[in-house]
């Protein structure tokens, strides 16, 4: 007997919850559509966005402990690294991305089982990476005037 295109989503998300160990499934459970583009990647296959117009990135130490007793508690938006096949670069989450790089330098072993792997999110659609990094940034409303003027340069035509 085949399986209908929504049957087999349902037994993933059934899988998944099984192995969570959340607790038996309701209905609502198995109504869940499991994302494609949601992975675990490895943090040493994700780099920070080199044109993030972020320049200042201060109170990491207070956010890498908060990473190092719990994770993180929001994946990363990534995308493809063009460049090196099987890397990825952050479109949205870069200080998250150093706060957990932070940990896993960091020498306490358990804090470290925490960001090994982080969760993402990956960005296939073919856009603007900084455009959609500033708008990230400028959500957050803590750019400096002069990041934000730089961004806004760097978009305009010209």
């Amino acid at each position: 007997m085949a399986s209908s295109p929504r049957s087999r989503p349902d037994l993933l998300v059934r899988q998944m919850l099984e192995e969570s160990g959340t607790g038996p499934i309701t209905a609502a459970d198995a109504s869940f559509v499991p994302m494609s583009r949601a992975l675990r990647i490895p943090i040493e296959r994700i780099a920070p966005n080199p044109d993030n117009p972020r320049k200042s990135f201060e109170g990491l130490a207070d956010l890498a402990a908060s990473t190092g007793d719990r994770g993180l508690l929001q994946p990363l938006v990534v995308r493809r690294d063009p460049e090196r096949p099987g890397y990825y670069v952050t479109i949205a989450g870069s200080r998250r991305l150093m706060t957990a790089l932070l940990v896993y330098q960091g020498d306490l072993p358990a804090s470290q089982q925490w960001v090994a792997t982080l969760p993402c999110v990956a960005d296939e659609v073919d856009s603007d990476a900084f455009a959609d990094t500033l708008a990230e940034n400028m959500a957050r409303q803590d750019l400096s005037r002069a990041e934000v003027m730089e961004a806004v340069l760097r978009l305009a035509p010209g």
